[in-house]
């Protein structure tokens, strides 16, 4: 599992998030970005972090948890 993968991130004052699904929807002062994640990972959003995991574990799944921080 990624190191990278496993630090949630954290969300400055300003900035909002809303996660439906693997969709995840992220406003702030200077926009707007939407994400959609593989269906082998999952988000969440936990207080004022967003964190990444691994739905269905697996070789390209690892590969890949790490470069899926939103």
């Amino acid at each position: 599992m990624s190191r990278v993968g496993k630090s949630p991130v954290i969300l400055p004052s300003g900035v909002t998030a809303l996660i439906q699904g693997r969709m995840a929807t992220i406003k702030g002062p200077k926009g707007q970005l939407t994400h959609q994640v593989p269906e082998s990972l999952a988000i969440k959003l936990v207080d004022n972090r967003i964190e990444v995991v691994v739905a269905a574990p697996g070789d390209k799944v690892d590969a890949l948890h790490g470069t899926h921080r939103v």
